[in-house]
């Protein structure tokens, strides 16, 4: 039962921590995660820049992505970089060909079994318009005892382009305020895992590209304090892509220095992959989810 746990579970992980060329997940003011989910988010702030009074600008990022908060959109180029932990709990099932296995691993699971992860988030805008770029990269493992061992690597890679649909104060100007923001981008994925034991070794590759749209939205509170929320839909069942797959990042942006902020939240990430048949039939059925921290740096 541990091995099959291990073998689906590892299958379906997604850790994220380390370094970050910018998930989704942020916000460069306008602004996770992605990768989402980035995906997903933390927030810069060039408050200190020569600007009108009435222009406030913040940067930030959010899994999982970057914006502009309310005020006079710059034409300018910012770009953000974040580094990020995501360290999710895994439920669900697979089945490969004919043999099923299902996923019940919690953090203390993944933690356990990790031997290596790389992640990054990048974000570069200008004026309304952001490109997104983030990537991941987790190996499990583990010696099961009895000569039988297992390995996994998964690698999820987002890109997306984002336009600010608008940004409304609720006050008096400019805080506080809200700002929308609508993303339209991929999400490529891959798997392969491995087993050996005596007299036999088994390995597994697959991997597929889903459609994502959705968005971001972000509410300012303050100079330094910020709610923002990353969601986005995909999959679809088009060609050999996922059923469907849903992303929800939830988080705090605290701007703490000039330029660096501190964001901590909770995302989910689930697959509902469905294809093929008789011996060549891949199922993923998956939900990850768990608390994120990220620090980020905007310029």
């Amino acid at each position: 039962m541990r091995a099959h746990f291990l073998f689906a579970g590892g299958c379906s992980l997604l850790l994220w921590c380390g370094t970050a060329q910018g998930q989704d997940w942020m916000r460069l003011d306008p602004g996770a995660t992605d990768l989402g989910t980035n995906f997903a988010a933390a927030l810069g702030d060039d408050r200190q820049d020569p600007a009108p009074a009435h222009s406030h600008r913040r940067v930030s990022a959010a899994p999982h992505d970057l914006t502009v908060s309310f005020g006079e959109v710059s034409s300018d180029w910012t770009f953000l970089v974040a580094f990020y932990l995501w360290v999710p709990a895994i439920e669900g099932g697979t089945r490969i060909g004919g043999v099923a296995a299902p996923v019940d691993m919690d953090i203390g699971d993944v933690l356990d079994q990790l031997q290596g992860a790389l992640t990054g988030h990048f974000r570069a805008q200008t004026g309304k318009w952001a490109i997104i770029a983030d990537g991941m990269w987790v190996k499990l493992g583990d010696d099961l005892g009895g000569g039988i061992s297992f390995e996994i690597q998964q690698v999820i890679v987002e890109t997306a382009v984002a336009y600010e649909i608008g940004n409304w104060p609720l006050g008096q100007e400019p805080m506080p305020a809200v700002r929308l923001e609508g993303l339209l981008g991929t999400r490529y994925n891959y798997l392969q895992s491995g087993v050996v034991s005596p007299g036999m070794s088994l390995e597994t590759n697959i991997d597929w590209v889903d459609l994502v749209v959705g968005g971001n939205l972000w509410l300012d509170l303050t100079d330094e304090l910020a709610i923002w929320i990353r969601g986005d839909v995909g999959g679809f069942g088009i060609g050999s892509s996922s059923d469907l797959v849903w992303n929800l990042v939830v988080a705090l942006d605290w701007t703490f220095a000039d330029r660096f902020s501190l964001v901590a939240g909770y995302r989910v990430l689930d697959y509902d992959y469905d294809r093929g048949s008789g011996p060549s039939t891949f199922i993923y059925n998956v939900t990850m989810q768990g608390p994120l921290l990220a620090l980020t740096f905007t310029f």
